[in-house]
């Protein structure tokens, strides 16, 4: 299994931009085009990554909303591939595609939450066996998510997707709706993005190995987060079972007015769940009074109080991510390949000690995008060397031309001086 505990590379985390300085476009190229959907089916659900599976009293009970498409378009071709990983699909049986919405987002960005909260979409490999243990790869789509009263494609799903206040009865735990016809590429920003290779998550470091996916992601700049309209998200926060009727309206809006209800929050989780999942406190101050050269032992970890998250402090590991600056800023379709298969990083990529990857200078990066199996860039080699061809086949054809023709000459005006001089 990859992606250990002690790697670093954990989830949540806090994706401060200003010290993400690896680039490469060929690790990262992510194409798109999710299918139009008619049919939804939602409940509160946290996903299985944020549960430990052998035990029931640190599982993530609320927080989440899932959202599963159920019908799609059919007649047309889904595209979903990320260079490192092939075709994608969705994670759920049958290949349907997922996503999940936490009102209040499960990472931070640049030192915050982003106020509108968070979108997640699960993916998987469509080539490989997805049925748990080592094989069962996993890519989540991280989107940030902002307030705005600013009608948006985004906006306009969300909407769609609450309906005005729908909700669950008591007695329900999903509830299916049918809308127009949407697609998610209403959720995908036109932005950069970073990918995030090798990940784990720090709240199930304990849990058995066998039973944790190996996990990319793809995180999306908070400078373009999608948009939802406020009293859409409060509908989504006091989405769930009603404590009183309210005819067809399953929205507690009156104890939302109160101040009664307990919205959907990760943070209104366990006291268990939380004691692993939400950051501790390290403590590298010394005790007051204490001398300098004192080596009274610190307590390293104090517990922060229920409720409270602190990822300020984790920072993904730099050796790991690598951002696509052209990201998804063409929209959805095929549109990486039209990147420039030679673009190279000012900077050199590096691991989390700062030093070159493999050491590899640029002619040896170039080397291998030449030696690679993309394609376009195969298609490329082969005009270059018909051109190639072309040009030297040119250049035989004009020496030869330059050599005979100036030769004859000469040939011919040399015999018919001697034929003057002998008259």
């Amino acid at each position: 299994m990859s992606g250990e505990c002690e790697s670093g590379n954990t989830l949540p985390i806090d994706l401060d931009k200003s010290e993400l300085v690896n680039v490469s476009e060929q690790l990262t190229q992510f194409k798109y085009n999710f299918l139009p959907c008619s049919g939804f089916k939602i409940g509160v659900e946290c996903p299985d990554w944020l549960s430990f599976i052998d035990d029931a009293s640190k599982k993530c009970e609320t927080g989440v909303i899932k959202i599963e498409q159920t019908t799609t378009s059919t007649g047309l071709v889904q595209l979903l591939n990320l260079s490192t990983m092939g075709n994608l699909i969705g994670a759920e049986d049958g290949g349907n595609i997922c996503c999940y919405y936490f009102p209040t987002s499960l990472n931070f960005y640049n030192g915050k939450p982003p106020n509108g909260g968070e979108i997640v979409i699960e993916l998987k490999p469509k080539d490989k066996d997805n049925g748990g243990g080592e094989d069962h790869d996993l890519l989540l789509l991280f989107i940030p998510v902002i307030q705005s009263e600013t009608n948006t494609s985004s906006t306009e799903w969300f909407n769609e997707i609450i309906n005005n206040k729908t909700g669950l009865l008591p007695t329900e735990k999903t509830v299916s709706i049918a809308t127009s016809s949407m697609s998610l590429n209403a959720l995908i920003p036109k932005s950069p993005y970073w990918v995030y290779n090798e990940i784990y998550f720090h709240g199930r470091c304990l849990s058995s190995p066998n039973k944790v996916p190996t996990t990319h992601a793809i995180f999306f700049d908070i400078d373009e987060a999608i948009t939802i309209h406020t009293i859409t998200r409060t509908y989504f926060q006091g989405f769930g079972p009603a404590s009183t009727g309210n005819g067809d309206t399953h929205f507690d809006e009156a104890a939302y007015k109160l101040g009664t209800k307990e919205f959907i929050d990760i943070g209104n989780n366990s006291i268990a769940w939380k004691e692993i999942w939400h950051k501790k406190k390290v403590n590298t101050e010394k005790p007051p009074g204490s001398d300098d050269n004192d080596d009274t032992q610190v307590d390293e970890e104090e517990t922060k109080g229920p409720g409270v998250r602190d990822f300020s402090g984790k920072k993904p590991n730099r050796g790991s991510i690598f951002r696509n600056e052209q990201g998804t800023k063409k929209g959805p379709g095929d549109n990486a390949s039209r990147s420039d298969p030679f673009s190279l990083t000012c900077e050199p990529i590096v691991d989390e000690d700062d030093k070159p990857i493999d050491g590899k200078d640029r002619l040896e990066w170039v080397k291998e995008i030449y030696n690679s199996d993309n394609k376009t860039l195969q298609g490329m080699k082969s005009w270059f060397w018909i051109f190639l061809f072309v040009i030297a086949l040119t250049g035989i054809l004009m020496a030869l031309h330059v050599f005979i023709f100036k030769n004859i000459g000469l040939f011919i005006t040399q015999n018919e001086i001697i034929d003057r001089a002998d008259k």
